[in-house]
C-alpha cells in the first residue's frame, strides 16, 4: 500500500440515487449471497489481485484501491462514470488526470452516460481486452456450486488460488506472443519537444505506451511520457 485512502466528508452522506445521477447502469444481485469478488487486471490481462465485494456495484472498493495503491493512469471499469463521479467529489487532486473508462461488454447496459466514456470511441484502446475481468469471471462460474458454501477463509483461499491459475495462463500466453516492435522515431524533439504531434504519430506512441500500462500520450503528459518511454527502451 503506498498511501492510507483517507476519509472524506461524502464517506458518511449517504444520498439516495436517482435520474438525476446521470448514467444508469442496469444489473441484477442475489437476495442472500454476497455480491462477489472485485477484481483487477492490467493492460496484458494479468490480474493483479482481487477484493470481496461489499454490495452490488459499490464503487468504495475500485476507489480505495486506486487511492491507496496506484498512480494516476487509464481504468476501463464497467461502472466507470458512478466511479469517476464518487473519486472526483472525494479527492479531484489526486485523480484530475485518471481516465476513466466503459468496457465494451458492458457499455449496452448503460443508459444516459456520455459517449466519452464509450472505449470503441478511442483508437488507441482497439487492441486492448476490455473483458478480461469477464473471461476470468466466467471460469469463476465452474465454482458458483462451490464458493457460496465455504467459510470466508476458505473462500477467499479458494478464489486466490483460481486467480494464480489465470495469471499463470496469461503469462504464458504473452510469453507465447510474438515481441511488440513500434516504428517511432524519438529523434529530434518528437515528444520532448514543443511541436505538435501527428494523428499517425500520436496513435502509434499511444499503442508503445499501452502495452507498458503507460497513459495515451495527450499534451499535458508528452514529456513525461517521453521519459517513460525511454526507460522501458533501455
Amino acid at each position: 500500500m503506498k498511501r492510507p485512502r483517507g476519509r472524506f466528508l461524502l464517506d458518511t452522506v449517504r444520498k439516495p440515487e436517482g435520474p438525476a445521477d446521470g448514467c444508469r447502469k442496469y444489473s441484477g444481485h442475489h437476495s442472500t449471497l454476497i455480491p462477489g469478488l472485485f477484481t483487477l487486471f492490467c493492460g496484458h490481462g494479468v490480474c493483479y489481485g482481487f477484493s470481496v465485494m461489499e454490495s452490488s456495484e459499490s464503487v468504495n472498493i475500485p476507489f480505495t484501491i486506486l487511492r491507496t495503491r496506484f498512480q494516476t493512469g487509464v481504468v476501463i471499469y464497467d461502472n466507470a462514470y458512478k466511479l469517476h463521479s464518487n473519486a472526483l467529489k472525494r479527492d479531484p487532486e489526486f485523480f484530475k488526470t485518471t481516465w476513466f473508462l466503459v468496457d465494451r461488454l458492458h457499455w449496452r447496459n448503460h443508459s444516459g452516460c456520455n459517449c466519452g466514456y464509450n472505449a470503441d470511441l478511442y483508437p488507441q484502446f482497439s487492441g486492448v481486452n476490455t473483458q478480461i475481468a469477464e473471461q476470468f469471471n466466467s471460469r469463476l462460474k465452474r465454482l458458483k456450486y462451490h464458493l457460496p458454501y465455504m467459510s470466508p477463509w476458505k473462500n477467499i483461499h479458494c478464489s486466490k488460488a483460481a486467480a494464480t491459475l489465470f495469471k499463470r495462463h496469461r503469462l504464458r500466453e504473452k510469453e507465447a506472443e510474438p515481441p511488440i516492435h513500434a516504428s517511432i522515431d524519438l529523434r529530434g524533439d518528437e515528444l520532448d519537444g514543443d511541436d505538435e504531434l501527428s494523428e499517425e504519430q500520436k496513435e502509434e506512441i499511444s499503442t508503445l505506451a499501452m502495452s507498458w500500462d503507460l497513459p495515451p500520450v495527450s499534451t499535458v503528459n508528452r514529456k513525461w511520457l517521453y521519459q517513460k518511454v525511454l526507460k522501458h527502451a533501455n
